[in-house]
């Protein structure tokens, strides 16, 4: 591929073509002394001297090429490392123009200059080294636009006329603010330029193995818990996963982002028997999916890799909450006292610093004839946990201007909120705080 420096190369390789028709034909006998550059047309003409005998190179425009425009599309790995790039393809878009203030000398360079580029429409490798490397040497060439690559890209360049109307024309010039003279527009097309940073290269391949298993979707069914079906989840309960296909050569389960490896008592090909409790590590609390992992050895010398993976199964793993309140102040709004505090949530499993806490309360005890109020407050950011810690069980939850009342409270942690206790009437009756 090309550097960013090809543009100016193709310009520079244009150039040389035309200065080298001018000499091959000797074109200073019928029309004196002929020059070639590429400049703005706007800069041509110098006020107060005479017109120049001139033939001009204008790159005016730069459009994507659309061959090459979804070609190779960006890729990354799943650390998020570029893989692969594509290349910035374009198409240069350019005016000829000849100047020359004798009769007819402007049409003779014209046709010329298009001679050259309808004979020479593709540029050749060799084209384009010689004119980037010019004997004797061309001082107006950067040093970056002779070593930009350009001859070494995959595809050549060529060289195609454009027809450009009268009213388009009319408004380019218009912009360029510059007296028109004879012009021919060409399309030179394709530039390949090499993308930055390029991506990061693999070591070569040392030696090949294969490996070879039976390949076994394992299927996730359903997640059960002790106490029947509608029993809360909790970090104390015993989860059974059922489906098809769960056992696998190394299987493990991954709930939220903990990942456990069932012993083989708890490991079935049809059932997984996981007993929270017994969890050196517990999952946090939250709607979490549990999914059945299965990874193989692979490898000289082998080691683990991730293979087939199960559909997902949401949970809410919901925290355990002990509370306590504090009333800091009270203030009368329109004939009803308010509380201002703080109500502290004792949380199992803990929380961490981005978890989202909220508390949740519902009144109790209400008068007849009057709907309970009910509150959702969340926790401030960070949920008070300070670095170095990276975790809190105690959390308190500022709330303010909430009626005085018998409050039945529960924490609420990503969408899980802590189960209420039921009396003998079937009521919810605790956790129970008095505002």
């Amino acid at each position: 591929m090309s550097s960013a420096y090809a543009i100016a190369a193709v310009t520079a390789t244009l150039r040389h073509r035309i200065q080298s028709m001018v000499v091959a034909e000797n074109l200073s006998t019928a029309a004196g002394s002929v020059s070639v550059s590429a400049l703005p047309p706007d800069r041509i003409l110098v006020p107060n001297q005479p017109e120049p005998t001139q033939i001009n190179l204008f790159l005016h425009q730069v459009t994507p090429n659309l061959g090459w425009r979804n070609a190779n599309l960006p890729s990354r790995n799943p650390a998020g490392a570029v893989t692969d790039s594509p290349p910035l393809a374009l198409d240069l878009h350019y005016l000829v123009t000849a100047y020359g203030q004798p009769t007819f000398i402007a049409e003779i360079l014209l046709g010329h200059a298009m001679r050259v580029l309808h004979e020479d429409a593709i540029l050749t490798r060799e084209h384009v080294r010689r004119a980037l490397s010019p004997t004797p040497p061309d001082p107006s060439l950067p040093d970056g636009v002779r070593n930009s690559r350009l001859a070494d890209q995959v595809e050549l360049i060529k060289i195609v006329p454009e027809v450009v109307n009268t009213e388009e024309m009319s408004r380019l010039w218009s912009a360029l603010q510059a007296h028109y003279r004879p012009t021919a527009a060409y399309q030179v097309s394709v530039v390949l330029i090499d993308p930055t940073p390029r991506p990061r290269p693999a070591l070569p391949v040392l030696r090949r193995a294969m490996f070879a298993e039976e390949l076994r979707l394992p299927v996730l069914e359903r997640v059960e818990v002790d106490g029947g079906p509608g029993a809360a989840i909790t970090v104390r309960s015993r989860l059974r996963l059922t489906g098809q296909s769960l056992r696998g050569a190394t299987t493990t389960v991954a709930i939220g982002e903990l990942v456990h490896a069932p012993a083989a008592a708890e490991l079935g090909d049809t059932a997984i028997v996981i007993d929270l409790a017994a969890l050196p590590v517990k999952p946090r609390a939250g709607i979490l999916a549990v999914q059945v992992r299965h990874r193989t050895m692979m490898g000289d010398p082998p080691v683990l890799h991730d293979g087939a993976v199960s559909n997902a199964v949401p949970i809410a793993l919901r925290p355990q909450v002990g509370t306590a309140v504090a009333v800091d102040s009270t203030r009368t709004i329109e004939g009803v006292p308010h509380a201002t505090g703080r109500v502290t949530l004792t949380l199992t499993p803990p929380v961490t610093r981005t978890q989202q806490v909220r508390l949740l309360l519902n009144e109790t005890n209400v008068p007849a004839g009057r709907a309970p109020r009910a509150y959702t407050i969340p926790m401030t950011p960070g949920n008070g946990v300070i670095a170095p810690a990276t975790e809190a069980t105690a959390v308190a939850v500022p709330f303010r201007d909430v009626a005085r009342g018998d409050y039945l409270v529960r924490g609420e942690v990503d969408g899980a909120a802590s189960q209420l206790g039921v009396d003998g009437n079937g009521s919810f009756d605790s956790p129970m705080e008095t505002i």
